[in-house]
């Protein structure tokens, strides 16, 4: 009978205990068990046997089972022999840089050292176009001590004063200053544009201004003439080149050469970057001995270095026209009437247009003649590519920097060393291109082919300062720098010569479909000393145009004036008051990396350059006699409306004084003031 819950449950309690416990009794057992057997495993010894495996196959080097024989030609086979630089029974691994042709159709006569003929390689050039655009704004009018607005001039009225002087500056450019715009330079018709416009200029009618112009005949005499680089300034030629470190103003060389000291000494001291003890750190803020207000020595710069081997060949074939054109205009315009009291340094202010000019050989023997090779040899083997469109190089900058620091400063000293500081303000825009391209030894052009490079530079500096100090005070308000620099260094010089027959049945071939050149034309006497010929054929246009703007106008307008009822007259309190000593400077330096080439065009040829300096400096020490603001009025009023500059910034628009509250906004707000410029 079936047992109840309680007494089921007791009996499944005594059961599992029971097996719990026999449980324990075995495993007690085993253990003892396996340590024996563990002791036994351990006291056994390995036995080691060495295995021997024995291999039927013998190795042998890898054998891809193909076996290579060079394809000779009796023909080439003969030649080696008799060409004693290279033995017949050389072989070599062939060269796989170099296309094989085994069926050539006629004699190309050239060979590799395994016998195989090999084509010169002959790259594919592509066109490169590089516009560089940089622009500076900088409205820097201070305003220091001045409590009546009524005692000096106008903001505004030295805001158009200034761009009456960009527009004189406009006027007063010369050949290709309105040739710079890139677009224009890729346009079709820019050679016939470039001729036009040298045909139709006319040198301007600006009184006071000294202008000189130098064509291709001048400037061809004039370097076979000069022993090294030609350098001309305004149209006269220089024995050496322009050092611009030699032209600074006294007070930016002695800041510049300080500057260079300490650089020196502090590498000098310690050539690691260990950092120092705050306590050792210099004030920033040191005043040196002695009062200083400087309202001037202001720098702005535009500077271009371009050097470039793009594209050139020994000879060069042209089927339609050829126009070579260097263009060069530079301009400056200086605005330096300064008035009041103290005045007494005399440093006078410096403005130059510095062309520098050299064209060497690239292949000169110790003579500075065009080496002949020493055995007469024609080319054996050439390879020809040909480009169906149009090849184009184009570097274009147009830098230009527009400031006005029309400072407003009312000074007293009482301190024993004191520093006022409202100008040395640095503008500086700077581009470098190198473009390293293709060398060929023959580049026929089923086109047009032009070489042109255009430069313009123009400096515009208004420095008219107006002074009141006390006797024992020192003012330098000249010593400007107004530089417009070009160096031009073109390696490779290109004769023209008329067209041959042969070259003129190759550009006809070529433009219907021809994939090859006759042989006489492989083999003419101009690629004597060549073993393999490399032929581009470019079937539109070959163009490489270089188009170069800088500008800089300048403001340096500053109203200075010393509270004399707070003056001490004390000889040991002299003041210096620097409201000149700036620079403007415009660099351009282009490296033409080319061969000596022997060019021929089957159409008209165009081969000029031109260099144009000009000049107007108005000063209160010139004999000139120039009225600049008069001119400047006369020059806006010539000028289209939509060439002139905006109104200034901070003009109140209601005649009030411009140094309102208006003016310490003027820096964050720019204007368009490059549409002055092209005219």
């Amino acid at each position: 009978m079936p047992l109840d819950q309680t007494t089921e449950t007791i009996s499944h309690f005594i059961g599992v205990f029971h097996l719990t416990a026999e449980e324990m009794r075995l495993r007690d057992q085993y253990e003892v068990f396996k340590a024996e057997k563990a002791a036994q495993d351990a006291a056994r010894t390995h036995e080691i046997t060495q295995v021997k495996v024995k291999n039927g196959h013998d190795l042998k080097p890898f054998e891809p089972g193909v076996k290579y024989a060079p394809v000779t030609d009796p023909l080439l086979e003969s030649q080696a022999v008799a060409d004693a630089s290279i033995p017949a029974t050389q072989t070599a691994a062939p060269f796989f840089g170099v296309p094989l042709v085994e069926d050539v159709g006629g004699w190309l006569g050239s060979f590799s050292s395994s016998g195989m003929i090999l084509l010169p390689f002959v790259p594919i050039p592509s066109s490169l176009v590089t516009v560089t655009l940089q622009s500076i704004t900088l409205f820097d009018n201070d305003v220091i001590g001045f409590s009546d607005d009524s005692s000096v001039v106008d903001l505004e009225q030295l805001y158009l004063d200034l761009t009456g002087a960009a527009a004189v500056a406009a006027a007063l450019g010369g050949y290709g200053s309105g040739l710079v715009d890139p677009i224009l330079a890729l346009h079709p018709d820019f050679a016939e544009v470039l001729k036009a416009t040298v045909d139709g200029f006319e040198l301007p009618e600006i009184e006071g201004a000294t202008v000189a112009v130098l064509d291709k005949e001048e400037l061809d005499e004039a370097a076979a003439d000069a022993d090294g680089p030609l350098v001309i300034s305004g149209g006269e030629v220089l024995s050496e080149p322009v050092e611009i470190e030699d032209l600074l103003p006294a007070y930016l060389a002695e800041k510049r050469a300080e500057a260079e000291a300490e650089a020196e000494a502090k590498e000098a001291e310690d050539g690691t970057l260990a950092a120092k003890h705050e306590d050792d750190t210099p004030n920033p803020y040191t005043v040196a001995a002695g009062h200083q207000v400087v309202t001037g020595a202001n720098e702005a710069t535009n500077e271009v270095n371009l050097t470039t081997s793009w594209i050139d060949a020994g000879v060069i074939v042209v089927g339609g026209d050829m126009t070579n054109a260097t263009m060069i205009s530079q301009v400056n315009v200086l605005s330096d009437n300064d008035t009041g009291s103290g005045f007494n340094i005399d440093a006078p202010s410096t403005t130059m247009n510095v062309a520098q000019f050299l064209t060497p050989s690239s292949n000169p023997d110790v003579e500075g003649e065009a080496a002949i090779p020493a055995s007469f040899a024609l080319p054996s083997v050439w390879n020809i590519e040909r480009i169906e469109s149009d090849v184009v190089l184009l570097n274009s900058f147009s830098q230009f920097s527009f400031a006005m620091d029309a400072d407003v400063v009312d000074y007293s000293i009482s301190a024993s060393a004191t520093f006022i500081g409202t100008g040395e303000n640095l503008l500086f825009n700077y581009g470098q291109a190198l473009q390293i391209g293709f060398g060929y030894d023959l580049i026929i052009v089923g086109g047009d082919m032009m070489n042109a490079t255009v430069i313009s530079q123009t400096n515009v500096l208004l420095d008219d300062d107006d002074t009141t100090v006390s006797m024992n005070s020192s003012i330098s308000g000249h010593d400007n720098l107004l530089l417009n620099h070009v160096s031009i260094e073109k390696h490779g010089t290109d004769a023209f010569e008329d067209m041959q027959d042969s070259f003129a049945d190759a550009l006809d071939d070529l433009a219907d479909g021809a994939e090859d050149i006759a042989s006489d034309v492989a083999q003419n006497p101009l690629f004597n000393g060549l073993d393999a010929l490399s032929v581009l054929y470019v079937a539109g246009n070959l163009i490489k145009v270089t188009s170069i703007a800088q500008t800089n106008i300048f403001g340096d307008q500053d109203q200075v004036s010393e509270a004399l009822d707070d003056f001490v007259d004390d000889t040991e309190d002299a003041v210096e008051v620097i409201t000149g000593s700036n620079s403007l400077i415009n660099s351009v330096n282009i490296v033409d990396l080319g061969f000596d080439s022997t060019v021929m065009v089957g159409g008209d040829t165009y081969d000029d350059a031109l260099l144009y300096q000009a000049e107007l400096v108005d000063t209160d020490a010139s004999p000139l006699g120039v009225e600049l603001s008069a001119l400047a009025n006369e020059a806006v009023a010539f000028l289209a409306d939509d060439m002139l500059l905006p109104e200034y910034p901070g003009a109140s628009g209601d005649g009030e004084n411009g140094y309102g509250g208006t003016a310490s906004d003027a820096g964050s707000q720019t204007a368009d003031v490059m549409q002055s410029m092209t005219a």
